[in-house]
């Protein structure tokens, strides 16, 4: 390559790197600082509160779940379930792990299940428990960490809570209650959990 070449490579090598800095300062460059409006979401300020409650017992879901103390058990649990199945009064069941079951629930209630396996299976070596449709007071006495308890209301007072134990409908059940309130006492985003207490 003769030196001629090499200079008119060179010459438009250099041609087009100046033609892109001038672009990128025009494009770039000259830009002033301009005032500009944005939108920004306000995150609520909460806290979150405990209480204790005592709710009723309205209903029960179709799901039931039964614990075992002891793997040995197995075969009599499944003799069991396997009755309730074949009656109607389950329509199915299955195993959640070694020792626990979960069963859907046919002609029979939870509390009515709860009876039947109380009776034949040994009651100290196996539990029953299910999702019972509770309804919490309209206010509960709540507290964030050891503060002054001021009553916080509940706009909807009907949950589905887990209980590991069975109680009869109509009865009060103490539950413990959480909630994330915004700093007017409010709930925020029906943010709450419920569990027995007892």
């Amino acid at each position: 390559m003769d030196q001629k070449t090499k200079k008119l490579i060179f010459f438009i090598g250099s041609l087009f790197v100046a033609v892109i800095f001038v672009t990128s300062y025009l494009a770039f460059g000259n830009n002033q600082t301009q005032p500009t409006s944005t939108t920004s979401v306000l995150q609520a300020n909460t806290l979150l509160v405990y209480g204790t409650a005592n709710g009723v017992v309205m209903n029960y879901s179709y799901s039931a779940f039964v614990t075992v103390l002891s793997k040995s058990q197995h075969n009599a649990v499944n003799a069991t379930l396997d009755a309730l199945e074949s009656s109607g009064n389950i329509s199915s069941y299955n195993p959640v792990n070694s020792t626990s079951y979960q069963a859907v629930l046919a002609s029979i209630n939870l509390n009515q299940f709860s009876s039947y396996i109380s009776s034949h299976l040994n009651s100290s070596n196996v539990s029953v428990g299910g999702y019972t449709y509770i309804r919490l007071p309209a206010n509960v006495l709540m507290a964030a960490g050891g503060g002054q308890a001021v009553p916080i209301a509940f706009p909807q007072t009907n949950y589905s809570v887990y209980l590991p134990k069975v109680y009869p409908i109509g009865a009060n059940v103490p539950l413990s209650v959480q909630a994330l309130v915004t700093t007017q006492g409010k709930i925020f985003n029906n943010q709450v959990r419920i569990s027995g207490a007892g």
